[in-house]
């Protein structure tokens, strides 16, 4: 599979499947320049609902589009090679939709962004079909915002926050965020409180971000619960205790909580819990092994949180 490198953490996993899958539309056609075109075709495939539904509603028949993109595309040289070249004004585009992706707040690029982007361009081979066709490129993009905005909409509402310990389960933790950020985008992933501002009762300020959240997820491992402060006393038994205080105002809220025990421990018993949180003991969790297992586990995890947000 071709390696984007460095761009790879620019795109969320759907977008970067649009790429791969472009990649081979490039390759069937015997190039070894990735085009505008090959996306273009790409996302008629991928993102094929929101293609076809966004050119049907402008009354563009996508297999005659199509038809005419291929033909485009078999004009172009062939090549003799595997080395895969990125054309400029595919640069171009990408960079655009980057832009698009971080004017939204967003740090990841959706296939979504690639179709505005290619959409609002008004050269190239895509927009000169399009007017081929008798429709105004920009026009397309009009029929496709609304789509558009109730998908953003529909991910801006999604929101994990992660519970975990350093000193207990910090490089496994970053294994599972850089998984889940793959998948969901950096924006829907809470895993750090950086700065609590001063002056302000950090109770409180845990409280309403966890109350942000959609879901918690409590990393568990061997020194979860038996971890000690400089005191030598408990740190779970600590009212100040920050995971404690993130799995309180989550049980408090009724926000989902999901326990992921790493490193082969269990779920801690309710007796060993503070009252606070011996809801926890009850919650179903899910165990997220090391490799060869750990992508395994995480797939599955995944799904299980799709689960929760079509609730």
């Amino acid at each position: 599979m071709y390696d984007l490198g460095p761009m790879t953490d620019k795109f969320s996993e759907a977008a970067q499947k649009v790429i791969y899958r472009a990649i081979e539309v490039s390759k069937s056609h015997n190039h070894n320049w990735l085009y505008v075109e090959h996306i273009f075709a790409a996302l008629s495939d991928v993102e094929n609902a929101l293609f076809t539904e966004t050119l049907v509603s402008r009354g563009i028949d996508p297999r005659g589009l199509l038809d005419l993109l291929n033909q485009e595309l078999a004009k172009k040289n062939q090549y003799v090679g595997n080395k895969m070249y990125i054309a400029d004004t595919t640069r171009d585009l990408l960079n655009r939709a980057l832009k698009r992706a971080r004017s939204q707040g967003r740090q990841q690029i959706e296939p979504y962004d690639l179709l505005d982007t290619l959409f609002t361009n008004q050269t190239g081979t895509p927009a000169d079909i399009l007017r081929f066709l008798g429709l105004d490129p920009l026009y397309a993009t009009e029929a496709l915002s609304p789509k558009v905005s109730s998908r953003e909409e529909s991910k801006t509402s999604r929101m994990i926050f992660i519970s975990y310990r350093r000193q207990d389960s910090d490089d496994i933790t970053g294994r599972i965020y850089d998984r889940l950020v793959q998948h969901f985008g950096k924006e829907t992933i809470f895993k750090d409180v950086n700065s609590i501002p001063l002056g302000v009762d950090f109770r409180k300020f845990l409280g309403d971000a966890v109350g942000q959240c959609n879901l918690l997820l409590v990393i568990i491992g061997r020194q979860w619960l038996t971890s000690e402060n400089e005191s030598g006393e408990r740190r779970l038994d600590d009212p100040r205790d920050f995971v404690r205080i993130e799995i309180e105002a989550a049980l408090q809220r009724g926000v989902p909580v999901i326990p992921l025990l790493v490193q082969g421990t269990s779920l801690p018993g309710e007796k060993n819990l503070p009252s606070s949180i011996q809801e926890l003991a009850y919650r179903n969790a899910i165990s997220i092994r090391t490799d060869p297992d750990f992508h395994y586990d995480i797939d599955r995890l995944i799904k299980g949180i799709e689960l929760h947000f079509k609730k």
